[in-house]
């Protein structure tokens, strides 16, 4: 069977319990103050949209509150972010691995009430293993300054990036 069809066949607590143990182990990649830089869901939905920006990518239609918010559909932003994880080289192996081999949790209730911000941290540290983020907080606003990490990262492999984000960001949320 096809990852693909396996994608379909999933429910939304197998998604998000995929998603929240693949943010576990792309974390371990994360140096400590990088992944301690995001400090909030805003802060996350903020550095994605400064990051769009920064790609020159057009995110007029995005704000922070609609970039994968609480209620987010699993069944098309989830999957869309276990897509994006099976397409990235250094993420896919473990990716098929709990597709395949789906992580059993009985109590989720708690997390499906929050499924944007399983997602969102998902793509956010997905992220952060591909750029450095760094925060700068003064007189109220925050600053994004990105930094790539991962050698010999042309325009064109962060074009595909920046495209997939904003693919997955487009879904109907």
């Amino acid at each position: 069977m096809s990852y693909k069809a396996l994608l379909d066949n999933l429910d939304d607590q197998t998604t998000l319990l995929i998603l929240s143990n693949l943010t576990q182990d792309l974390r371990e990649d994360i140096p400590e103050e990088e992944a301690k830089a995001i400090r909030s869901e805003e802060d996350a939905r903020l550095a994605i949209i400064s990051f769009l920006n920064a790609l020159g990518e057009n995110t007029g239609h995005l704000s922070a509150t609609t970039i994968i918010p609480d209620d987010a559909d699993v069944k098309t932003v989830g999957r869309g972010m276990l897509e994006l994880l099976l397409n990235d080289e250094t993420a896919r192996s473990r990716t098929q691995d709990l597709i395949a081999h789906p992580p059993k949790e009985e109590q989720m209730s708690v997390e499906l009430a929050i499924a944007g911000a399983v997602i969102l941290g998902a793509l956010i540290t997905w992220l952060q293993t591909k750029v450095k983020i760094k925060i700068h907080r003064k007189d109220g606003k925050t600053e994004f300054e990105f930094e790539m990490i991962k050698d010999a990262t042309d325009a064109s492999t962060m074009k595909e990036l920046a495209q997939s984000l904003m693919a997955l960001l487009k879904r109907p949320l």
